[in-house]
């Protein structure tokens, strides 16, 4: 067998035992440490720590157990981090046809941006290569499903529901940007004094540093309606995608 084809038949099995609810298919008496209880705990970890602070082993001695009783229920890492993500991004909010699909795919933006900022570790986990569970495609078929009475052609559904999620992840980033940098205002403000100071920079110069005294802005609700009034206005008056 080579070594692509084992990849993908790894790759397979970890989707699979991913969508198997493991505990349940086994009979016998509940035992004394299941699968939630390890990727509650592992999430915990993730939570106070961050994610390069989540090893088998120190899941285990958190727990009181062995760390090859983790590997009982668990092949490894990578399967913990793919039940980790399913944990943290939970089920999607409803999806109420009579709210339409704005108010809908508004709620979406807001509940994901929600995941990242009580879970920031996810957002490093979610590009890493893990795979799609029932709760992470539960998401994507609930923004498709806020979108399926537009007419639009799948396509410019999926390119729709990526580009919401590309705005709702660079919020996530420029929150953790600013959680790691907590003087990350003080040094950009110096910066623009130095930028006046030397020249070259008119249009800083001109605005200055007041909007950083201004935290009134929410850039991200900012961005979601402006991305939203687009896709409004191209659904009222739709034009051929010039190729």
């Amino acid at each position: 067998m080579s070594k692509s084809t084992k990849g993908e038949a790894k790759l397979i099995r970890r989707v699979d035992r991913l969508w198997e609810d493991e505990e349940r298919r086994r009979p016998g008496p509940k035992p004394a440490l299941d699968t939630d209880q390890i990727v509650e705990r592992a999430v915990g970890i993730a939570d106070r720590r961050g994610l390069p602070a989540v090893t088998m082993n120190r899941v285990a001695h958190e727990l009181g157990f062995t760390t090859m009783a983790l590997y009982r229920h668990l092949n490894g890492k990578a399967e913990l981090l793919d039940r980790m993500l399913e944990e943290a991004v939970g089920r999607p909010p409803e999806v109420d046809p009579d709210r339409g699909w704005r108010a809908n795919l508004e709620t979406w933006a807001r509940a994901n941006l929600a995941i990242f900022q009580r879970h920031p570790w996810a957002f490093h986990a979610a590009v890493t290569p893990t795979v799609f569970g029932p709760n992470r495609l539960a998401w994507l078929e609930a923004a498709l499903s806020a979108l399926s009475d537009t007419g639009m052609p799948p396509a410019e559904m999926m390119a729709t529901v990526s580009l919401v999620d590309d705005l709702v992840r660079g919020a996530a980033q420029v929150l953790l940007i600013l959680d790691a940098n907590p003087q990350f205002n003080e040094c950009l403000a110096r910066a623009m004094v130095r930028a006046e100071q030397e020249g070259g920079y008119p249009t800083l110069a001109r605005l200055g540093t007041r909007f950083l005294e201004d935290d009134s802005g929410d850039y991200f609700e900012f961005g979601l309606q402006r991305v939203l009034d687009s896709l409004e206005a191209s659904l009222a008056d739709p034009r051929p995608t010039s190729r």
